[in-house]
């Protein structure tokens, strides 16, 4: 494994911020979020992890459409997140075609309203993501005051350090959920199109519960599924279309799948 030291690049316009949830025919849905959240008291989670393969993503023919796919603590109900991931983007260029982005990211939000670009990756990169909220020397205590963040590229076999972040006093980390999603992040106070990512796999879907020190899988811990569905946001009306979908596997206790619907 190489360790790489990153190339952080704040991107001023992408956030992952947390989005109400409401009640709907698919059970509970966001027009922000899809994936699986696990529900606790205060401390009941202390870490999470997930893996899976970079997708290759395609547009359509609006100008630009994103993806991200993260593993995160807090968020759903709290008012914080920290979590990190993979960004799949696709924007159509005047007369220059098709560009698309893939990167690895982090985020303590709202401390940090907007993503960290860390590293540069591909469509069929195999990504691990670890996060957990720990003290300055990187042991794991929710009390800790420092978020810590383990990226691994294992098809390069690449390691991305990142220094941990150290949460200010208001940022109100409370260890009362843990996810695993595919969203479609807010880009410049506004949801783009969701990037046509067609589905995914995401494994290894772990969680550390606060007592014991044994992850346990997302489908022992998880409370909450959610369906990203579009709601009203200029320039598309609001039209109720399922966008993504996530189900578990019935063969595997540590696996998800995703599936992409619709654009808008």
């Amino acid at each position: 494994m190489t360790v790489l030291p990153p190339h952080a690049v704040s991107r001023s316009d992408i956030a992952h911020g947390r989005q109400g949830v409401t009640e709907g025919p698919l059970g509970e849905t966001n027009d922000h979020w899809s994936g699986f959240v696990a529900q606790g008291k205060k401390d009941s989670f202390r870490a999470v992890e997930g893996e899976w393969t970079v997708p290759l993503v395609h547009g359509s023919t609006e100008p630009d459409c994103y993806s991200s796919i993260w593993v995160g603590l807090d968020g759903l109900p709290s008012n914080d997140v920290v979590q990190a991931g993979t960004e799949q983007d696709s924007a159509i260029l005047t007369k220059t075609g098709i560009l698309e982005k893939y990167y690895v990211w982090t985020e303590a939000w709202p401390q940090q309203p907007t993503a960290t670009q860390i590293a540069s990756i591909f469509p069929g990169d195999f990504i691990v993501v670890y996060v957990y909220v720990g003290d300055s020397k990187g042991n794991i205590d929710p009390s800790g005051g420092y978020a810590w963040f383990t990226m691994q590229n294992q098809t390069d076999w690449e390691e991305y350090t990142t220094p941990p972040t150290k949460l200010g006093k208001s940022f109100g980390f409370s260890g009362t959920s843990a996810e695993w999603i595919i969203e479609r992040p807010i880009v410049s106070g506004a949801f783009p199109e969701l990037s046509d990512y067609s589905f995914l796999d995401l494994d290894g879907a772990y969680v550390l519960p606060a007592t014991g020190t044994t992850m346990e899988t997302y489908s022992k811990a998880a409370s909450v599924q959610l369906t990203m569905r579009q709601n009203y946001d200029s320039p598309f009306l609001y039209d109720d279309n399922v966008l993504s979908t996530v189900t578990g596997d019935a063969y595997c206790s540590n696996c998800m799948v995703f599936y992409w619907k619709n654009f808008h």
